[in-house]
């Protein structure tokens, strides 16, 4: 019966001894991922106009956003983020929703500046390409709010 529970508590410790790296690890890299975001919002605040060093700081955020634990973005790292979608520049606007989606309902707070992003982008010219508003509607189905359809002024006739 000592060996079986001797076996047991060795099983539990060993169990520990793997796993309890890992969680300090993944807090650790949480840490620096949130330091690596408010940067790069500062970034691309920073940066004027359309470019394409703005657009891969962007991208950058949205690779950052899909890493963290949404849990750890403080709420004025996510306000911080949110504002990045007042930014003219489409792919700016497309990325920096595509991060905001990645952090689900966490990001609840930019339900309204999403939105208003989908009414300003939605329906371009033709030959355009990816929309900001596209991404929009996706972050908008991460966070767990229905997105609005498109409506392009078509009416039926």
């Amino acid at each position: 019966m000592k060996r079986r529970w001797f076996g047991i508590i060795r099983l539990l410790l060993c169990t520990s001894c793997l796993v309890l790296p890992t969680i300090f690890a993944r807090a650790a890299d949480d840490a620096e991922i949130l330091k690596n975001l408010q940067e790069t919002i500062a970034k691309v605040r920073t940066m004027s106009g359309p470019s394409m060093a703005r657009t891969n700081a962007a991208e950058y955020l949205s690779r950052l956003t899909k890493e963290i634990d949404p849990k750890k973005v403080d709420d004025k790292t996510l306000r911080d983020l949110v504002s990045l979608l007042n930014t003219p520049d489409g792919s700016v606007r497309g990325w920096v929703a595509g991060a905001l989606g990645y952090l689900g309902p966490r990001a609840k707070m930019a339900v309204p500046a999403l939105l208003t992003v989908i009414r300003e982008t939605d329906c371009p010219e033709a030959g355009t390409g990816v929309r900001s508003a596209d991404a929009a509607r996706l972050a908008l189905k991460r966070i767990g709010v229905t997105p609005p359809l498109p409506d392009c002024g078509k009416k039926s006739e």
